[in-house]
């Protein structure tokens, strides 16, 4: 099994004269895409509101994280505006990569 922290950038601290493992070192977009995600259109009852949809499909609204991510909402819930259509990768794919 590898390091979780695998994906991460080594980042050296002056002050403490050490390194520590800093932000994700890759494009989350790239790593939450895949080409068998389904398309969602965001009804109005979920405008604004990606942790409604994540319990939805993944029955677990912190996940909401990787609806932002798999579709580069990087600003505030209010990109998940009703209409707009989102890709939502599959569970079990998720699942492996967190």
């Amino acid at each position: 099994m590898g390091s979780r922290y695998k994906y991460f950038r080594e980042v050296w601290n002056e002050e403490l004269r050490h390194t520590h493992k800093g932000l994700p070192d890759v494009d989350l977009y790239t790593f939450f895409t895949f080409s068998d995600d389904k398309k969602y259109r965001i009804p109005l009852k979920y405008e604004y509101r990606p942790d409604l949809i994540s319990l939805d499909f993944y029955g677990d609204p912190k996940l909401f994280w990787v609806l932002v991510y798999a579709n580069k909402f990087y600003e505030s819930p209010e990109d998940f505006v009703a209409g707009t259509v989102i890709n939502i990768p599959r569970f079990e794919r998720i699942a492996g990569l967190i």
